[in-house]
């Protein structure tokens, strides 16, 4: 750069008006230096390089359009964010570029090191280290920097020193920001409804529409006016309204009081069979080896349902004192056109807790496990009711019909199983129309599978060539599905038949017995060792069954048919029935595998017979319901509840799991004894064949 030329008339001097303008001289040399400074700027522009074997002296392959400028600019875009990003924008129906927000960069951050000297941690310092030195004013480095800052200013102190002020009010931070783009809101619905509609039309059609497209709006016209000038219900309505809710919940009120005072007054009149349900003992026990005795205690009944007989019986699984029993007849000529389900309790023997009403003959019914309150029956016309006792009502909840799975025959038994996979209640139906249907309550519904077809399986004579079997079904008559395994069921039929199925599949089944001759009334599964089943039918014998054995390992003749059977929830050897002569038989088998240890008469053979028997889940009693409509709750003497050493010492302790091995341990000494022989008697038999 060339030196400046430097003028001979001097520096200007200073006059009263004002300073001096510079001259024609110092002039052209300001502009010869701005020209030198454009020259040196253009030699230091960057210049595209050339390309490989090219040269910059205009020889073969060089054009003059590549020799340009190539201009370096700084943005505040970032080239780390992609602006290629689309999405579908089902309002436009086509896809959209999605715009960015830029965000700032940070080049420099340096926090503060600096306490106010009012804060608690300067005054601190001050107390511990003392006051710092202060700047002095005089200092003339101190004054150029007040001087070109213009930010601080002294004070005084009450010493007359003078000290800087707050400083650091204000951060010196390099930043490097961006204007804000413009910002879209968008927002993503459900496409519209759209529909292709094609229609030849003409003017009257055209018209016809309009007309009622008119009708209509001049109708919600009317309608939005009538609901404005609506009046408000008068306060003489409003104050009836109040005092109904008033007098139902006296009435709710009143009613509970009601029951409670018959609870008292019954337990006044029965004193003397409560003293005997909680203290009786039977002394003459102590005198016998093994018998025990059964001690009668109340009796219940409904005057309705006098002529009807007692064809279920199911205790509450929650609550011990209250069980359910359902009312219809076993005479199909002369079949009632009503029936009942009554929940009674044994604090209240006089009338039942909750009554639920039906259309026909009930017949069979179950509890539900984990909803005490979900009650399932099956009637005499193929339906099924579910009633719901929170509701109080005595209408049905659920109730099947002709379209979505009525049974074509009687249903004989149901039976609740665990919740499916999605949560909904379900259980399953037994029927004469011999179909094995699954039930599962949906909402306000009831959806019905066919889980199995029973086929005839016998062999039919005297009908030529033709297969008539093929072409028949067999009838249901109970079912019971194993504890452990609910996927796997029994079935017992109309021709004596039991089969074991699975609910995985039904084109065959597991396992085929030939149990009876007649129709099967009832199959138990034990509930210590669930491989193990008793069964009963219309004749005089009770078997029990191995899963895995098509022969029975033991049979017990009672001498008169069996009405029904049940396992003791106590004991895993103990087990009841009841037959048609009115008596009740109690077995224990580590006892006595061959006679009962119990045998009682419960109704003369005049009077009628003994139907159904339930045990207690917690208290030592069981009820027996009868041809008349009566339910008989009788108390089991020490005998006929006792236990071993060791499981008694375990009840008592609250050991449950050592009581149910010891259970299960005295169960399958009594089951080698017997399994073996028979095993050993089914292989000769099939040697010799």
């Amino acid at each position: 750069m060339p030196p400046k030329k430097i003028s001979k008339s001097g520096p200007p001097k200073k006059t009263s008006r004002g300073p001096v303008k510079p001259s024609e001289d110092d002039a052209h040399g300001i502009l010869e230096g701005i020209s030198s400074l454009h020259s040196w700027i253009k030699t230091q522009t960057m210049i595209r390089p050339t390309k490989l074997g090219v040269k910059r002296d205009g020889s073969v392959g060089f054009s003059d359009e590549e020799d340009e400028d190539v201009v370096i600019s700084l943005t505040s875009k970032d080239p780390n964010v992609s602006g290629t990003q689309v999405r579908w924008d089902h309002t436009m129906g086509e896809f959209v570029g999605l715009h960015f927000t830029e965000s700032m960069i940070d080049h420099l951050e340096i926090e503060s090191i600096v306490h106010h000297v009012e804060s608690d941690e300067a005054k601190m310092q001050i107390k511990t280290f003392g006051m710092p030195a202060l700047i002095d004013e005089s200092d003339a480095e101190f004054k150029a920097r007040v001087r070109r800052d213009s930010v601080t200013s002294s004070v005084e102190t009450e010493e007359g020193q003078s000290k800087l002020a707050n400083q650091f009010a204000f951060i010196e931070r390099a930043t490097q920001t961006m204007n804000n783009g413009s910002m879209c809101a968008e927002i993503q619905t459900d496409p519209p409804p759209r529909a292709s509609f094609s229609e030849t039309v003409n003017q009257w059609i055209i018209y016809d529409y309009y007309e009622k497209y008119e009708k209509m709006k001049e109708v919600e016209d009317k309608n939005e006016l009538e609901e404005e000038y609506k009046p408000n219900p008068s306060k003489k309505k409003v104050a009836q309204e109040m005092q109904t809710k008033e007098e139902e919940d006296v009435d709710r009120r009143i009613l509970r009081s009601a029951k409670v005072l018959e609870r008292m007054v019954n337990l006044n009149t029965f004193d003397d069979v409560a003293q005997d349900f909680r203290f009786w003992e039977d002394q003459s026990d102590e005198y016998k080896d093994v018998e025990g005795s059964l001690l009668p205690l109340w009796k219940f009944s409904f005057e309705r349902a006098k002529k009807l007989e007692i064809t279920g019986l199911c205790w509450n699984p929650k609550y011990c004192d209250l069980f359910a029993a359902t009312y219809g007849s076993y005479n199909f000529y002369t079949q009632q056109d009503m029936g009942f389900v009554c929940l009674f309790s044994l604090k209240n023997p006089s009338y039942p807790e909750f009554l639920c009403e039906a259309h026909c003959g009930v017949m069979c019914v179950d509890i539900h496990p984990q909803h005490p309150h979900m009650v399932v029956v099956g009637l005499y016309d193929g339906n099924i009711a579910v009633y719901n006792l929170q509701i109080r009502s005595s209408v049905p909840t659920y109730m099947s019909t002709a379209q979505n799975g009525k049974h074509k025959d009687v249903v004989w038994q149901v039976k609740w199983v665990r919740d499916n996979l999605d949560g909904y209640l379900n259980f399953y139906s037994v029927s004469g129309d011999g179909r094995v249907t699954n039930w599962t309550i949906v909402k306000t519904a009831l959806w019905f599978t066919d889980q199995l077809v029973i086929n005839f399986e016998k062999t039919l004579l005297n009908f030529g060539d033709e297969k008539i079997g093929d072409h028949l079904l067999d009838s249901g008559r109970s079912i019971a599905f194993k504890p452990d395994e609910e996927n796997i069921f029994l079935v017992g039929t109309e021709e004596g038949l039991v089969y074991m199925a699975t609910t995985q599949y039904s084109s065959q089944y597991l396992m085929t017995y030939p149990a009876h001759s007649t129709p099967v009334y009832n199959i138990q599964w034990n509930t210590f060792i669930p491989q193990i089943f008793i069964t009963c039918a219309s004749e005089f014998v009770v078997k029990l069954w191995h899963k895995d054995s098509t022969k029975p390992i033991l049979r017990f003749d009672l001498g008169s048919q069996v009405g029904d059977i049940v396992w003791a929830p106590y004991s895993s050897t103990v087990f009841a029935a009841v037959t048609i002569e009115g008596k009740v038989y109690v077995y224990d088998l580590h006892i006595n595998k061959y006679s009962p240890i119990c045998m009682q008469s419960v109704v003369s053979k005049k009077q009628g017979v003994l139907n159904h028997i339930a045990f207690n889940l917690e208290e030592p009693i069981i009820v027996v319901g009868d041809s008349r409509g009566y339910v008989h709750s009788m108390k089991l003497s020490p005998n006929l509840r006792k236990r071993t050493k060791e499981a008694q010492m375990a009840y008592n302790n609250q050991d449950m799991k050592e009581f149910e091995q010891l259970e299960i341990k005295k169960l399958e000494q009594l089951l080698n004894q017997v399994i073996e022989p028979v095993k050993k008697h089914t292989n000769d038999v099939n040697e010799s064949q």
